[in-house]
């Protein structure tokens, strides 16, 4: 069994964080992030994690925040950064044959 511990919790605390009513409202301000703005990445361990990595002492964090990022980045960063952690225990669990 795998566990991620923060996925769905993280959109609601990006959510709030940015000012937003509601996950779909942080996934509308995610679609109008500035394409040519550089990426912003984010891990979504507010809660520590299990897996792939089990850490309960995991922290969540943004990399690469400039002056030129904004709510509309940041609310993209926190959908890609969940994606990307759902599918990297997607990757193990295929490795696995689980």
């Amino acid at each position: 069994m795998s566990v991620m511990l923060s996925a769905a919790s993280c959109l609601d605390w990006a959510a709030k964080l940015t000012g937003l009513s509601n996950v779909p409202a942080l996934i509308a301000a995610a679609q109008q992030a500035d394409e040519s703005a550089e990426p912003v990445w984010f891990l979504p361990y507010l809660s520590g994690e299990r897996t792939p990595h089990n850490n309960p002492q995991a922290k969540g964090v943004f990399f690469g925040l400039t002056h030129q990022h904004g709510p509309n980045e940041l609310a993209r960063a926190v959908l890609e950064g969940v994606g990307y952690a759902l599918a990297g225990w997607h990757g193990c669990r295929a490795c696995l044959r689980y």
